[in-house]
């Protein structure tokens, strides 16, 4: 059994565009994440592989310009609760759910912190992502929901079993042939209907 012990848990903040040195001063910015916990990092990506999790592990401080390293606080647990943690959030971050203003990397490294210290990550990391869901639909479409919106199938508006012509008997596929001077004599009607809108109109 293992023993609970102090764990420290960091929050690694990135830069992912050199921009973010305007604009940091200001609250804002394009920032990757990663909860440094123990000596591993754990962080949240796409992976284009359906069921598998986006929760992935790195060495701490190594993916990408390091802006800070934050101390989010100290847990008295053991090294397996943490693991059962993260193991929780796995499913509800799988790969193919990654999306860049809604479901980023940020929302994981919120989660995790949120489940082990019982608070949120600072505001400024994600507020970018959060102020581009409100002009979702003037981004491109990488900056767009990930999920196809899917297309109502027409409801049948002929029930029944699919049947060949040649399987119905005659009876049932009599209809009356028009002739020549039938199509003459439509013709003409669409034309005097069409005519005598226009006089309406003028």
């Amino acid at each position: 059994m293992q023993t609970e012990r102090p764990i420290e848990v960091y929050l690694n903040v990135y830069d992912l565009v050199e921009h973010n040195r305007y604009v940091h001063s200001i609250g804002v910015g394009a920032y990757h994440t990663g909860v440094e916990i123990m000596g591993t990092e754990y962080s949240f990506g796409r992976l284009e592989i359906e069921g598998a999790t986006g929760v992935f592990e790195c060495p701490p401080k190594s993916v990408l310009p390091l802006r800070e390293s934050i101390l989010m606080g100290e847990i008295k647990t053991t090294p397996q609760h943490i693991a059962d943690v993260i193991d929780s959030l796995k499913p509800e971050f799988l790969g193919t759910s990654y999306q860049v203003l809604t479901r980023n990397c940020n929302h994981f490294s919120d989660a995790l912190c949120r489940q082990l210290l019982g608070q949120s990550i600072p505001a400024y990391v994600n507020r970018l992502s959060w102020l581009g869901t409100f002009v979702q639909c003037l981004l491109p479409p990488e900056f767009q929901s990930n999920v196809p919106e899917q297309i109502p199938v027409p409801p049948n508006r002929f029930p029944g079993n699919p049947s060949k012509l040649s399987e119905v008997p005659d009876a049932n596929v009599k209809s009356k042939s028009l002739t020549e001077e039938d199509l003459t004599q439509r013709r003409e009607r669409h034309a005097r209907a069409a005519m005598k809108r226009l006089q309406q109109i003028q």
